[in-house]
């Protein structure tokens, strides 16, 4: 029985042994599939990246991988006693393209494009062998670089906790490569190495009209570097204010010499869409989700921020608050020296318009107007009286006049004038408000206008329009100034 209990118990050894030895090659080969698993790669035309998929994930709607482009959103998740959500978003993008979009992202972070390349301002970043601008505040970096030879933009954004997450973020983009391919690309000129934006006076014949538009230049190009921020005019007397990519400029007008010469930049700190000039001198400057501020003497003398886009009346007792889409109803407000009311007036057109977009206010009248969608019989222009009661409805008569929306409406010695802003088309109507015809934007501002941001009309009639302007060598887009008579 003792050497049975013996051959027993060296048998429960060896199997002891046998069973360690095979549990110890499973842990190894787990512990192989698991390293593996911690690695992810991503390979595309324009870089590579490995990536630890236990901390960062993908999604595939997140990840593009074409011919000429290639971009990828990372996140990591954290989890609280509220559960799993999002702690970093980190996207890389690159795309083959022309350089307009880095040069307008550098001037949207700040970045002066002049001190950029020729003095060699800022410095860089060198990531996976391109060299990138650096943005960052406490919850975001945003990296920029241009590789001109390959004709490629590239941008990653970085949100969310960056800092409590440095490492992880460090040990991700020192991973990444960018292979891009040397295609011999050799960028368009920077805007002040081109050649500014020109036009010719131009005068046209129209019923019994002549029309004539002339541009009145800068003593400086004034470049526009983002085409989706509202532009906007007024004038006073000698001085001419001017929003372009939501900074505002007052020049000094020459008339005889027809200069715009620069006088000061006013410092806000807004977006704006909308910008009225008042009797006593002063402007008055609003858009959607920011606020109505008024500026005397190059200072802010009150800001109130429960409206909307704002039009004032020249009195300046009193203005008109709208949304800019989705409703037919607006408020009108009053002014006094002490304060802007928080009281409102509704004035409701839903019974005749779908939805407002654009509203203009002169000393007369308040002019409502919706889209214009294809010559639909339900478009129109509702000239109203200051307090909102409709005296005429303006209907343009354009053929092929496609989507766009009047801008600027106005009242003038001959009729009713009307600026539109995507095809910078002008149309133009009778006191009674019968259609007279229109005059394309070609023929009035030339071939190279892109669109038009804003009007302002002077008590002698003519009309000031600030517009955006593509100049012929691509360099840029200009803020430009025409003055409009002869209506």
């Amino acid at each position: 029985m003792k050497r049975y209990a013996v051959y027993l118990l060296v048998v429960l050894i060896g199997l002891s042994s046998f069973l360690s030895a095979c549990s110890n090659q499973a842990e190894t080969k787990q512990t192989e599939l698991l390293s593996k698993k911690r690695v992810g790669e991503i390979k595309t035309d324009f870089f590579e990246l490995t990536y630890d998929p236990t901390v960062w994930q993908i999604e595939d709607d997140n990840f593009v991988d074409a011919k000429e482009m290639a971009s990828i959103e990372l996140r990591t998740i954290a989890e609280d006693a509220d559960g799993v959500f999002p702690d970093i978003k980190l996207s890389i993008n690159t795309e083959i393209t022309r350089p307009n979009e880095f040069r307008t992202k550098i001037y949207k972070n700040g970045f002066d494009q002049y001190a950029y390349i020729e003095n060699k301002s800022y410095p860089t970043f060198n990531i996976g062998g391109v060299d990138f601008l650096k943005a960052e505040d406490d919850h975001s970096i945003h990296y920029l670089a241009r590789a001109e030879s390959a004709k490629t933009t590239i941008y990653m954004d970085i949100k969310g906790e960056v800092k409590e997450n440095a490492e992880q973020i460090e040990t991700l983009l020192s991973s990444l490569k960018f292979t891009l391919k040397d295609i011999g690309n050799k960028d368009t000129p920077w805007p002040w190495q081109g050649k500014r934006f020109s036009a010719v006076k131009n005068s046209k014949k129209f019923k019994d009209f002549t029309i004539t538009s002339a541009m009145i230049p800068f003593d400086k190009p004034l470049i526009s570097y983002d085409r989706n921020n509202d532009q906007a005019i007024v004038v006073d007397d000698d001085k001419v204010y001017i929003i372009s990519d939501n900074k505002l400029f007052q020049y000094d007008y020459e008339a005889n010499a027809e200069l715009l010469n620069f006088a000061k930049e006013i410092v806000i700190d807004q977006k704006v869409e909308e910008m009225s000039l008042t009797d006593d001198g002063s402007l008055w400057i609003s858009r959607f989700v920011e606020p109505l501020t008024q500026i005397k003497d190059s200072k802010i003398v009150k800001t109130c921020s429960y409206f909307s886009i704002a039009p004032i009346h020249p009195s300046g007792s009193w203005g008109i608050s709208y949304f800019g889409s989705g409703e037919a109803e607006c408020e009108k407000f009053n002014i006094s020296n002490e304060e802007i009311s928080a009281e409102v007036t509704t004035l409701d057109f839903s019974s005749l318009l779908d939805m407002i977009m654009n509203i203009d206010v002169d000393q007369n009248h308040i002019y409502v107007t919706e889209p214009t969608v294809n010559n639909d019989e339900t478009e129109s222009i509702l000239v109203c009286n200051t307090e909102g009661e409709i005296e005429l409805t303006l209907n343009p008569e354009i053929e092929n006049f496609g989507a766009d929306t009047a801008v600027f409406i106005s009242e003038t010695e001959n009729g009713y004038i009307a600026l539109y802003e995507l095809t910078c088309e002008v149309g133009f109507w009778t006191k009674d408000g019968e259609w007279i015809g229109s005059i394309s934007g070609a023929e009035l501002f030339g071939e190279n206008v892109g669109s038009i941001g804003s009007a302002f009309r002077l008590s002698n009639g003519e009309i000031f329009i600030v517009i955006t302007a593509d100049r012929e060598d691509k360099t840029a887009e200009e803020t430009v100034v025409y003055k409009l008579t002869g209506f």
